[in-house]
């Protein structure tokens, strides 16, 4: 039983410290979206924004309204609930045997479930708020003008919107649960949180963003890292934006060096090639290897990603119903082949011997 006693706790102290930071990044996150708000809404008088998108956002609004309110308190019911935690951390040093003092095992489980359900409480409130902020700024950054106004008035607030979509990612994927068994709006915030990434990497002032912040920190880096911890078929709308995001950044030189040198990441990729039924994933996947498997690749990372290439099923491709797929199955195959003759002809001229 004290066994079980300690998972339990070490599990509430990682629900405790996720807490405090999507808490603090959360209240900054607020403010940042509140401005670009005010500055979308006046230049919505001209074209910058559509009737329905400011009719979304007023919607929008008014349910991120609602739940500001019930940030503060959830905040001070964080507080409470870690300093119960670290109270019932030094009640559960002391022995706990079950026949000895069963009272003292009862009140420390009592208490800990009592933290268990604030800190559940503050997360669904944290969850709930990050959902309808990331979807106003989701339907925001659909429009270049907007990505735009962000790039030239906000480049401060979209690193720390980075920062907190990294912690957001990490800590979604290193949850102590099973990830099917969260709530539905964790997956939901996620998504919504990873669109906004991808839909300022269509933009190139946005990429420029995206790259000049991966000097200092690492969002292209993280989506990588998680992209082969993506599962199929039941996270599949996290993994086409994630692709999607990937082959807008493989237009950027910078972008296709870091990619390159994420071997298990370029493997996960040629898989994606050969998913049958999914044309905009294989068409995704297809587009970032014509930009990857470029002549910048290192020989040795071509060798080691041949035999992978090998197995990509072309004739289907090159026969798919869908022409998109078809003619970029054909430019990627025409690639591939001059790279292989091109690399045969270095091999044998390293090995011929001069008269």
């Amino acid at each position: 039983m004290d066994r079980k006693l300690v998972l339990y706790q070490k599990a509430i102290e990682e629900e405790r410290l996720y807490s405090e930071e999507i808490s603090s990044s959360l209240r900054e996150f607020t403010k940042n979206v509140a401005d670009f708000i005010k500055e979308v809404t006046h230049q919505g008088q001209g074209e910058s924004v559509s009737d329905e998108d400011l009719t979304k956002i007023s919607y929008l609004t008014k349910s991120i309204h609602t739940k500001v309110k019930s940030l503060a308190l959830a905040v001070e019911e964080d507080k409470k609930a870690a300093k119960l935690a670290e109270s019932s951390r030094k009640v559960s040093k002391l022995t706990l045997p079950d026949e000895t003092n069963p009272n003292l095992y009862q009140k420390t489980q009592k208490e800990l479930k009592e933290v268990k359900m604030h800190m559940e409480n503050s997360n669904k409130s944290f969850i709930s708020m990050g959902c309808c902020l990331t979807e106003l700024l989701d339907i925001l950054t659909q429009e270049d003008s907007n990505i735009d106004l962000l790039a030239g008035k906000n480049d401060t607030q979209l690193r720390k919107y980075f920062l907190f979509l990294e912690k957001t990612l990490i800590s979604f994927f290193n949850t102590v649960h099973d990830r099917e068994q969260l709530p539905t709006n964790n997956y939901k915030f996620v998504c919504f949180a990873a669109s906004v990434v991808g839909n300022l990497s269509t933009n190139e002032n946005g990429r420029k963003i995206l790259l000049n912040h991966e000097k200092n920190h690492f969002l292209l880096k993280t989506f990588l890292n998680l992209l082969c911890r993506l599962r199929f078929p039941t996270e599949i709308q996290l993994i086409e934006i994630f692709m999607k995001f990937l082959s807008d950044m493989s237009l950027e030189v910078a972008a296709v060096k870091i990619i390159q040198n994420h071997l298990s990441v370029m493997e996960q990729i040629i898989d994606y090639v050969n998913f049958p039924g999914r044309m905009h994933l294989q068409y995704l996947a297809i587009v970032i290897l014509f930009n990857t498997l470029d002549e910048n690749l290192s020989s040795g990372l071509f060798n080691r990603l041949s035999a992978k290439i090998d197995q990509i099923s072309w004739g289907t491709l090159l026969n798919a119903p869908n022409e998109t797929i078809r003619d970029a199955a054909h430019r990627l195959l025409q690639q591939i082949q001059t790279r292989k003759a091109s690399q045969t002809r270095e091999e044998s001229q390293k090995f011929t011997v001069k008269p």
